[in-house]
């Protein structure tokens, strides 16, 4: 896998095949491996449980709505969603405010301090920029 994107919105995908998908398979293998090196023994879906759990509550403080968290994880939902959220492109708009409230959410998915976060953000980007050049 490499990371893409840009330095606010790294994308990780498939450096194999033509680069349009990206297993759930292959995502765990990464994240099990990332653990791993970290000295954690628990399995991946651990962290999709804490996601939908962290969610749920800031669903309940209005930071986030129902159908963009069943969205988020990759859940088909209510009739509803066939018309709006689980088409093939998301219009600019929606897409902006599922944004919007994810980072309104951030506060819920949390383990650190926000110095901890901005340091380990600053990491995250001189990492990102550096693989970036290295993929071109």
């Amino acid at each position: 896998m490499k990371i893409t994107g840009t330095l606010e919105i790294p994308i990780v995908v498939a450096d194999w095949g033509d680069g349009r998908f990206t297993s759930a398979k292959n995502v765990s293998k990464v994240v099990r491996q990332a653990l791993r090196k970290a000295g954690f023994s628990r399995r991946p879906y651990v962290l999709r449980t804490y996601f939908d759990t962290e969610m749920m509550l800031a669903e309940s403080k209005g930071r986030m709505l129902r159908d963009y968290r069943v969205f988020m994880m990759g859940h088909k939902g209510d009739i509803e969603h066939r018309y709006t959220l689980n088409r093939q492109r998301l219009p600019e708009p929606l897409l902006q405010d599922v944004w919007l409230r994810y980072s309104q959410s951030q506060k819920f998915l949390r383990t650190t301090s926000e110095t901890d976060t901005e340091d380990l953000m600053k990491d995250l980007k001189t990492g990102c920029k550096t693989r970036l050049c290295m993929t071109r």
